[in-house]
């Protein structure tokens, strides 16, 4: 009952960082779609709103903006 929306609260904090740009606001409206969603249906039960919440969060994740190093050595 604590995971999904601690789930949310990370990645919603994560992906406000000051700022802003278009991606970091759209990365927000993701997450808030989510968890709107989720609230009224379990969206991760369903194939495709899982997999584009998995998709659209590896993406974030992958981007250059969230601050994190791109050296190898």
């Amino acid at each position: 009952m604590v995971a999904l929306p601690a789930l949310f609260g990370i990645l919603w904090r994560r992906f406000g960082r000051p700022g802003r740009d278009l991606y970091g606001e759209l990365r927000q409206g993701a997450v808030l779609l989510m968890a709107i969603g989720c609230v009224f249906n379990s969206f991760f039960v369903d194939h495709t709103e899982g997999l584009f919440f998995a998709w659209v969060i590896s993406a974030a994740f992958a981007s250059k903006g969230l601050g994190g190093s791109h050296e190898t050595c």
